[in-house]
């Protein structure tokens, strides 16, 4: 998969593929918190990679949960680890459903 912006993946760092779970925040700040909004609590969508209509490429599905975070540095890496933690017991879930 080609992305054409940070904003085209997801958190997870991994190529995605339909059916994997991942997250988001567009107002989250970075983990270091060296970069993101202004305001005092953000959220990261949860949200399932689906393959568009014409079945040539990936895009992000409707956000099915969210988790909220606050602008402190305990916070933040805590939210992101929760989010992480959740989409990799998901996927994880997955593939041994395949099995």
């Amino acid at each position: 998969m080609i992305y054409r912006s940070e904003h085209d993946q997801g958190k997870m760092k991994v190529v995605p593929y339909a059916g994997m779970y991942d997250f988001d925040g567009g107002c989250a700040p970075s983990e270091d918190l060296s970069r993101g909004g202004t305001g005092q609590s953000f959220t990261l969508g949860i949200f399932i990679w689906v393959t568009a209509a014409k079945g040539k490429r990936l895009k992000r599905g409707n956000v099915i949960k969210r988790f909220r975070g606050y602008r402190t540095k305990q916070s933040v890496i805590e939210t992101y680890a929760t989010a992480r933690k959740f989409c990799e017991h998901k996927n994880n879930c997955k593939t041994e459903a395949k099995r």
